[in-house]
């Protein structure tokens, strides 16, 4: 799904990834994948960067102890990779800036519930205190590791 509509300029996008004390929560994962699965989240994460999302999914649910926190959605990849991610709210409709949040390839359902809450948390956090850490996530590059 591309978030740019016809005759309108693409948005500028900027990747960027929480900091949680001196853990890379998506970093992290990412090293963790083999290289075939890196490749396709790179490729896709290019594609977002040029205005097309791709196939994603809103995440809705309620978790224990935090609100619904919207706009928390995930990329769905034909593997069994997902990855989560927030489009910060604030920034307007000429610059997006996707949060990576988490990543998971377990396919039970149980891990995915343990990965999306983890996420929610880590997105919850982002909105609510402006002085989260984050970091620049140069795409490109992942595709050297």
């Amino acid at each position: 799904m591309p978030l740019n509509r016809p005759g309108q300029p693409t948005p500028k996008f900027e990747v960027i990834q929480l900091c949680k004390e001196d853990e890379l929560p998506f970093e992290d994962w990412f090293k963790s994948l083999s290289k075939p699965q890196r490749t396709e989240v790179v490729e896709r994460l290019q594609e977002a960067q040029s205005g097309i999302m791709g196939r994603t999914h809103p995440m809705k649910k309620r978790w224990k102890g935090k609100p619904n926190v919207g706009g928390l959605e995930e990329f769905v990849f034909s593997s069994s990779v997902r990855i989560y991610y927030g489009v910060d709210p604030d920034e307007g409709l000429l610059f997006v800036r996707v949060v990576l949040l988490h990543g998971s390839t377990d396919k039970s359902q149980k891990a995915q519930e343990k990965e999306v809450q983890h996420a929610a948390y880590l997105w919850s956090d982002y909105l609510e205190d402006p002085k989260v850490r984050r970091r620049s996530v140069d795409v490109a590059a992942l595709s050297e590791y």
